[in-house]
């Protein structure tokens, strides 16, 4: 089997996070643990129960070759995506027009 490395989405602000050795959660891709046949398991384990208690969402295995930056998503991922501004954020970043005296 393949080592893996686990990553997801954390549910109440979408921010990138990876799973360390200690089975929690890091936004540092740098900590995450690359796990064998042996710790996948338990990897796996808490990547369920973190989907149950709504810490995570949208959660994956990345196969640990040294290839898996490779890819379009963990490009955009690694680089705190998202690749556009959405319209909400938009008019969050605008300047206020000038205040006017009444």
């Amino acid at each position: 089997m393949t080592d893996v490395i686990f990553t997801a989405n954390r549910l109440n602000d979408g921010v990138v996070i990876w799973l360390t050795d200690a089975l929690c959660w890091s936004e540092t891709a740098t900590k995450a643990a690359v796990f064998s046949d042996t710790g996948a398991e338990a990897a796996r384990n808490e990547v369920a129960a973190a989907c149950l208690r709504n810490y995570i969402v949208a959660a994956y295995e990345v196969a640990a070759d040294g290839r898996a930056d490779r890819s379009m998503r963990e490009r955009i991922r690694a680089g705190r995506g998202p690749t556009i501004i959405p319209p909400q954020d938009n008019l969050a970043r605008r300047p206020l027009p000038p205040k006017q005296d009444a």
